[in-house]
């Protein structure tokens, strides 16, 4: 008993002593933070608040608060305290870094009123993901990018992301890529700014909708170059100047493209510039131009994508085309000529449509003959025969797809002359086309079967006409379109047959008396018949043979020979029934060309 009662009054003691001692002071802790420990989206312009167990000393707290960022570098701020609600503030004096972990840590200098210092305290966040901008799979560094094609896809790479907004668009997207496709760019700085929208939990662990915004720059160069592309909409203008201007196209008033019986829905023309070395024997001395049509489908422009085929729409021939030409010698303009494949499934098609060089403005004008590739070549000269007077013209006028190689010459040979060395005639198919393409006329349009001549019949996009056998042949394959079109204005004529028919004579040969009346016509000289004895006599000084030729040709001869087209014979003859040479038809539809300035 006494040993018990030993015991119980120390612990009695003890529980006095203890009740009556003074409390001890507990150090300040931190109650809550924003953002939370490893958070993530964390907003770029976000304000750090931390929240503590005790009234704090405000300047202890301002000393020891500091954030860095996953380098180590001190990010700078302004800190506030707020008393009542024991609640300090970190404002960033910049937006923060994107997709950057950061720490924030709370110094143990920092005290309570009382001097208790604070536990060391610190956590981690991260910045919200940024969004990086691509322009055709190229990224956008830095704020500009630039480049030398249009329409492009811009793709805005946003993970995380709940939607990415341009304007009042809503970008499509595909798992972290929002894009834009087909976009198209004027020439110069092409301005884009896109709003990029994500969730994030606040520091009341509510879930919040934030958003930055993300600007770049395109800058479209628009020069030629290999790959460059650009978009014409004809609703603008009939005048289409692209690649810095070099390449342009002037299109007749009230021009637009056509599908079925109307108006195509749209009215853009694309273009896109390759790299060739070498089309059909010849080295090319510009770009390959591809011109093709941008499509309308649903709600948003889709491309051809300069496919060689044919379309629903349709870019009739009209006004003319002005093609760039590299830096070659002036002596090579004279043989550049413009070769032509139209979309129209037959790949490699290339025709040869000629063109007016410029070697001052380094530049070659055709006609445009609507959707398909052009490109200029020089023609290198590489027959075996033709090393007469009359070969500068004909290299000329071959070049630029006015004259053909007869299609009974050897090969390697350009059928001036035959096989025993005598000069080849020209026919009247072959005139009338190096008239017509020489003269650029019009052609027909849906021009089907048989025409002004019963011997010429076009169909399915090619030519027939009767040979000398009376057999139904092919011929060059718009031949039958330029024989109507020297027809319409007047240049040429035919024959009434026997049987009624009135006949071209496609084979036959063409006489010099009738080539007179052909070039003078085409020429727009004046021709008078009032005085038909005066007419004798002038060809009466000139020709021995004057008698020969017939009243109606004979102010055509004279006019013809009055400006050099055709000249007499050494022996002072005309010859009016003899037929034309192909040397001498070169030569007179060169200068043709030359009097009406169609060099």
């Amino acid at each position: 008993m006494v040993n018990q009662i030993k015991f119980l009054v120390p612990a009695f003691i003890l529980a006095i002593l203890l009740a009556w001692a003074p409390p001890a002071c507990a150090d300040p802790e931190v109650d809550d933070h924003y953002p939370e420990r490893n958070d993530k989206n964390v907003p770029v312009n976000v304000i750090i608040r931390v929240e503590f167990s005790d009234d704090m000393d405000e300047e202890s707290v301002k000393d020891g608060f500091t954030l860095r960022d996953e380098d180590g570098d001190e990010v700078g701020g302004d800190v506030t305290y707020d008393g009542d609600s024991r609640q300090a503030y970190f404002e960033p004096d910049r937006p923060l870094q994107y997709d950057t972990r950061y720490r924030v840590k709370l110094s143990s200098s920092i005290e309570d009123q009382d001097g208790d210092e604070l536990d060391y305290h610190s956590f981690y966040f991260t910045t919200v993901l940024d969004a990086t901008v691509y322009v055709d799979d190229v990224e956008v560094v830095g704020d500009t990018i630039s480049v030398n094609r249009s329409p492009v896809e811009i793709v805005v790479y946003a993970p995380g992301a709940e939607k990415v907004v341009y304007g009042d668009e809503q970008l499509k997207n595909r798992v972290n890529d929002y894009y834009l496709e087909d976009v198209m760019l004027e020439t110069g700085d092409n301005n884009f700014s896109f709003e990029v929208f994500y969730e994030y939990e606040d520091e009341d662990s509510e879930t919040r909708e934030g958003k930055f915004t993300v600007k770049k720059t395109v800058l479209f160069v628009n020069v030629p170059e290999e790959g460059a592309t650009a978009i014409h909409d004809l609703n603008d203008s009939n005048k289409a100047t692209v690649f810095n201007k070099r390449l342009v196209i002037n299109l007749p008033k009230h021009y637009y493209l056509r599908e079925k019986n109307g108006a195509a829905e749209s009215q853009l023309i694309a273009f896109k510039l390759e790299r060739l070395f070498n089309v059909n024997g010849s080295p090319t001395v510009s770009y390959l131009f591809n011109i093709a049509h941008v499509y309308w489908r649903g709600d948003e422009y889709r491309f051809d994508r300069f496919l060689d085929q044919q379309s629903r729409v349709s870019a009739p021939p009209g006004g003319e085309m002005t093609l760039p030409l590299e830096n070659i010698s002036e002596a090579a303009f004279r043989t550049v000529t413009v070769l032509y494949d139209p979309y129209d499934g037959v790949y490699n098609n290339w025709q040869n449509i000629g063109g007016q060089a410029d070697a001052g403005k380094k530049t070659i004008t055709v006609p445009f003959k609507g959707f398909g590739r052009y490109v200029a070549v020089n023609r290198l000269w590489s027959f075996r025969d033709g090393d007469g007077p009359a070969r500068p013209y004909v290299e000329y006028l071959w070049a630029k797809g006015i004259i053909s190689p007869s299609s009974s010459a050897a090969a390697g040979k350009f059928g001036l002359v035959d096989q025993e060395g005598r000069d080849t005639c020209v026919t009247r198919g072959e005139f009338a086309l190096m008239l017509g393409r020489a003269l650029k006329l019009e052609l027909p349009q849906n021009y089907v079967g048989f025409g002004t001549f019963s011997d010429i019949l076009y169909s399915s996009g090619y030519s027939y006409g009767f040979n000398p056998a009376g057999q139904f042949v092919p011929l060059p394959r718009d031949a039958a379109l330029y024989i109507e079109a020297t027809a319409k204005n007047g240049f040429m004529s035919g024959k009434r047959e026997k049987d009624g028919r009135f006949t071209f004579g496609y084979f036959e040969g063409l006489t010099r008396e009738q080539a007179a009346m052909s070039v003078v016509s085409a020429a727009g000289l004046p021709v008078g018949w009032s005085n038909d004895r005066q007419t004798r006599m002038q060809l009466s000084r000139r020709f021995k043979d004057y008698q020969k030729i017939s009243t109606l040709g004979g102010p055509y001869v004279l006019a013809a020979v009055q400006k050099g087209y055709l000249n007499a014979y050494d022996d002072w003859t005309f010859r009016p029934h003899e037929k034309l040479t192909r040397s001498d038809a070169a030569v007179m539809v060169y200068k043709l060309m030359e009097g009406k300035n169609l060099l």
